[in-house]
């Protein structure tokens, strides 16, 4: 029997997953029997993702990992979107008029659009002034609509992947640079040819800070990639462009 995980589970959760998880399998590796650094890519390459004959502890661990990053990724997406002082999902903000993102004539199209397609009312400029918590909390509403129409559509799809992969992976950055800390002690103190391990981890480490030092405008940036390709193939479907 097969497992066949759809393409955002596989791409948005596993992979980062697996990236985020590099250092505990190559502290796995190193304690083990075969430290040549040849077989550290088998190794890696030989967890077999999409079966369920010979599970093995690898994984098990993977698919259990890719659930708990998915913790801190949550709490980072509602600190920088829904948090005290953030503006919004950017399928939200990215709407409203006091944004200049889109042109005003641009977002008199996505109105109408939303009642026509739904009969669903979005506030015009002078209700939005009057009452911009209602227009966030309508533009909110008309998001789940739009996802249900489009959410066949490949780009929607590719950039949902894009936002998926970051989120989780900058949640998993904050457990990989302890593990990192981890495996350098371990190196130090357990393995005995551990120059390329220390080596390896080190550099991970620095790639993993970088990720979460500029987390916030990586969300951002990918999160408003997804909601501008959104807007486009919806007003792009209903006007036949």
């Amino acid at each position: 029997m097969k497992i066949l995980p759809d393409t955002y589970t596989i791409r948005a959760r596993y992979f980062p997953a697996l990236l985020s998880a590099l250092p505990f399998f190559m502290i796995w590796f190193y304690l083990s029997d075969n430290v040549q650094f040849e077989g550290l890519a088998s190794f890696i390459g030989n967890i077999k993702l999409f079966r369920i004959e010979g599970l093995t502890f690898s994984i098990v661990f993977l698919y259990a990992y890719s659930l708990i990053i998915r913790e801190p990724s949550k709490r980072f997406q509602t600190k920088y979107f829904t948090g005290d002082g953030a503006k919004g999902f950017p399928t939200t903000y990215l709407m409203m008029y006091v944004d200049s993102t889109f042109s005003d004539s641009y977002k008199d199209k996505y109105r109408k659009l939303i009642s026509d397609r739904f009969n669903f009312a979005l506030l015009n400029r002078e209700e939005e002034e009057a009452d911009p918590i209602e227009a966030k909390t309508r533009l909110d509403e008309a998001t789940g609509l739009i996802r249900q129409e489009i959410k066949g559509g490949y780009l929607v799809l590719q950039h949902n992947i894009w936002f998926g992969f970051w989120r989780n992976f900058i949640g998993g950055s904050v457990i990989s640079m302890f593990l990192c800390i981890v495996g350098i002690l371990v190196g130090g103190f357990f393995v005995e040819d551990n120059k390329v391990l220390l080596f390896i981890l080190g550099i991970l480490f620095f790639l993993y800070l970088v990720v979460f030092l500029f987390r916030k405008p990586i969300l951002i940036h990918n999160g408003e990639a997804y909601a501008k390709q959104l807007f486009s193939e919806f007003i792009g479907d209903k006007t036949g462009v």
